[in-house]
């Protein structure tokens, strides 16, 4: 290892030990860009109807799409070859329960980490009170990755009267309400 001192270094690209990956580089104006953060974003792009009381994969995240890496399908994010480490994950979305009777009893929202639950948000409600029609449900945490791990979204709904698990809601008019999103922090 040398030690480089210098009052005028003029340096366009910093690579890793070995010169095979750019870690930044410095353009003419001055301005330092760092190597690319994996990150994914999506949005729901249709309903997706739930039956009662059963776990189901929420799929369709594909509008407005973001995706860093490649590594998200629009249901799944799979972490990319040599990017493990710390993730934000985040999902949020809206059931609707107006198709069937309007009185929701009980969901949950699911983020799995291989098929296994990491966060969960729940509802339910106390002695038949307080059913609902529309409930907005959010699931977020910073969790440690393994490249090929798969992040998925699963809900469970169910209405009072049995008539469905409600409607996860998708779609133009939905767009702020039900999305899929996650970045590595470090």
């Amino acid at each position: 290892m040398s030690t480089l001192i210098t009052t005028t270094a003029q340096i366009g690209t910093i690579k890793d030990a070995g010169g095979n990956n750019t870690a930044m580089t410095i353009a003419s104006d001055g301005t330092v860009a760092f190597a690319k953060k994996v990150y994914f974003y999506g949005q729901k792009a249709s309903s997706q109807t739930l039956s009662r009381g059963v776990d189901t994969n929420v799929t369709g995240f594909t509008n407005g799409e973001l995706d860093s890496h490649s590594g998200f399908d629009g249901t799944t994010f799979t972490v990319p070859s040599g990017q493990g480490g710390i993730y934000h994950i985040a999902c949020s979305v809206e059931i609707n329960y107006g198709d069937v009777g309007q009185d929701g009893e009980a969901h949950s929202l699911r983020i799995k980490k291989n098929g296994s639950t990491i966060r969960q948000s729940r509802y339910s409600n106390p002695n038949n009170q307080g059913y609902t029609n529309f409930h907005q449900m959010e699931a977020a945490g910073i969790f440690s990755l393994s490249a090929s791990d798969a992040i998925t979204i699963n809900v469970t709904g169910g209405d009072v009267n049995g008539g469905g698990g409600g409607k996860i809601l998708g779609g133009s008019s939905y767009y702020d309400t039900s999305v899929f999103y996650g970045f590595k922090l470090d």
